[in-house]
């Protein structure tokens, strides 16, 4: 006799890993981030049963870190006696709320002081000061907030051509103050034309795509003389698009601008925008790629505004798109020289976040309307049979279709039509299939953990099935269970997914003799009693026979099983009178020479 058992060895395989809760960026993890890291392993006790053990979960609380960054130094002209603008803009690159201090100071070893310092918010971004108010402090940013703001000084009288001012504007964290940036402003005195051009537009978020927005060019010029040849340039960043016949110049009373002609003079200006007749309009190879206005003069003291929409364009990531113009003009009633381009006031126009996600069963399946990958019509995950007792695994794919990362928690519903057997396990792994979710964002839910948008992460679904679960198909409707995946960033985004089971299959086995199922020399393959002996031996009387048996379980279970032998129609134990049995293990060489212990 023999028993497969007796092949069994102890195997396992232990994989132990840390698993970080975050994903690697160039951001600072937020302050208040509970990092979760716990090592699983899976291994075979020696019943060859998949066993799964997890380790105590480790916490790691995220301590809040000052950072900033302040933009940026810039040089300007000025006149004696006028006041000088300079726009700053300042970032906390922190991991937490913070305030910053604003202080500003006179350097020596130049030329002059400023004078009457002030400094003022610029909330909507248009180089301009929003009101009256002084501030020595920003408001409360968040982190990776921006801070707009307007810096004022005023130049002495005595000054004269070519003299030069530095100061210095430095930001101070307030959780931090050892934690500070700083620019340094410089002023260059001129007797000439000078034209100042600050940049706004008439929205600075929204989503994407949107529009039309529009953008205005505001210059003056603060100089003494007349500025001849001004030169305004606007070459949008990629995510914006120029609407064609949407420019107006106050010069010629609104009337709009023709986009293509660069020899037309409207009123005093030539204008050409984002058309292959622009080519050469100015020194730039790329003047065909931008928004151009030459202004023939501008008188001192005179000012003007140029106007034109673009339209935000579809697929683009949230965050912010920055927009920055530039102008170049010569100084001195057509005598003067061309003063170096100098740029506008940086203007951000911020993509809102649009979260979205699809959850199926498949890899492949990127349509959240599509087939499922069984050639269904949901998007479900199918297992086509199990066995009562059995483990089976559910892969689901949740792709962030929105356009920024996401965390999505995700939930189970086992209360839904023709639900899973009473008693059914159910628990949710990571990709690897026995890591368990953890609630990486510490709102209460289990999910995903961060996904870029674009981006997809398996999430894996174990269901135990009882032993006594019912065998067969449920009237034809299977077994279901649904999962969804909800976005964090907007808790009404959801997509949820039917992880179903066909049908539930009797355990089976085969007792075969001599060896097991597949090889050489097996007899007996088959459930049931065959129609004649498959072993006949000869015993002489007072002898014994030993019959070689391999129990084969052909279930996807681990099973144990009772062995039972009769000499009638089959009532167990019962021989014919003078006749014995017993079952013996095998006795180590695998082949039944030898026996065993009786089991």
């Amino acid at each position: 006799m023999k028993n497969n058992d007796s092949k069994l060895t102890l195997s396992a395989l232990l994989i132990i890993g840390l698993l970080f809760s975050f994903v690697a960026q160039a951001a600072l993890t937020q302050a208040g981030t509970l990092i979760k890291n716990q090592a699983s392993a899976s291994y075979k006790d020696a019943a060859g049963v998949k066993q799964f053990v997890t380790s105590n979960i480790v916490e790691t609380l995220i301590q809040q870190v000052a950072s900033a960054e302040l933009v940026q130094d810039q040089t300007k002209l000025g006149v004696a006696s006028r006041t000088i603008r300079f726009s700053h803009v300042l970032k906390n690159t922190g991991n937490d709320v913070d305030t910053f201090g604003l202080s500003l100071a006179n350097l020596s070893g130049d030329d002059f002081d400023l004078s009457d310092f002030k400094i003022f918010a610029d909330k909507n971004r248009d180089g301009l000061p929003d009101n009256t108010d002084e501030i020595t402090i920003s408001y409360p940013l968040s982190s990776e907030e921006e801070f707009y703001f307007v810096v004022e000084g005023l130049l002495p009288g005595t000054v004269v051509e070519d003299d030069v001012a530095n100061f210095t504007i430095v930001a101070t964290s307030i959780f931090d103050n050892t934690v500070t940036q700083l620019n340094t402003d410089t002023v260059r005195v001129t007797d000439k034309a000078i034209i100042d051009v600050t940049k706004s537009m008439s929205g600075t978020s929204g989503p994407s795509p949107s529009g039309p927005i529009t953008i205005s060019l505001n210059y003056k010029n603060n100089g003494v003389k007349t500025a001849t040849n001004v030169t305004l340039i606007d070459a949008l960043p990629a995510g914006m698009t120029y609407v064609a016949g949407s420019a107006r110049w106050s010069g010629n009373e609104g009337t709009v601008l023709t986009d293509n002609d660069k020899t037309d003079d409207q009123s005093g200006a030539i204008y050409c925008a984002y058309h292959a007749d622009c080519t050469g309009l100015v020194t730039d190879t790329v003047s065909t790629e931008q928004v151009t206005l030459i202004i023939a003069s501008v008188d001192s003291g005179a000012s003007g505004e140029l106007t034109f929409d673009v339209m935000i364009d579809a697929g683009l990531e949230a965050g912010n798109i920055y927009n920055t113009a530039a102008y170049e003009y010569e100084n001195d009633n057509g005598m003067g020289v061309i003063v170096d381009r100098v740029t506008t006031n940086k203007v951000p126009f911020k993509v809102l976040e649009k979260p979205v996600v699809v959850a199926n069963g498949s890899d492949v399946d990127t349509d959240p309307n599509d087939a499922d990958n069984k050639g269904g019509t949901t998007d479900a995950f199918i297992i086509d049979s199990a066995s009562p007792g059995e483990v089976i695994f559910f892969d689901n794919i949740i792709r962030n279709f929105g356009n920024s990362t996401d965390t999505f928690d995700i939930t189970l519903d086992e209360a839904v039509t023709d639900p899973f057997p009473a008693g059914t396990v159910f628990s949710l792994y990571k990709e690897d299939g026995f890591t368990p979710l953890l609630d990486t964002n510490n709102n209460g839910m289990i999910d995903t953990g961060p996904i870029a948008g674009g981006g997809k992460y398996k999430v894996v679904l174990r269901a135990v099935l009882p032993h006594n679960a019912p065998v067969g198909d449920n009237s034809g409707h299977g077994y279901n269970i649904e999962k969804t995946a909800i976005s964090s960033l907007d808790d009404t985004v959801t997509d949820t997914v039917t992880d179903h089971l066909k049908e539930i299959l009797s355990l089976t086995v085969d007792l075969t003799n001599d060896a097991a199922i597949g090889v050489a020399g097996v007899k007996g393959v088959g459930v049931g009693p065959e129609a004649s002996a498959v072993t006949t031996l000869a015993i002489n009387p007072g002898g014994t026979a030993t019959f070689k048996l391999v129990v084969n379980n052909t279930s996807n279970v681990t099973s144990e099983y009772l062995l039972y032998y009769s000499s009638t129609n089959f009532a167990a134990g019962t021989l014919n009178a003078g006749w014995k049995a017993a079952f013996h293990f095998d006795g180590g060489n695998g082949d039944c020479s030898t026996l065993g212990a009786v089991t």
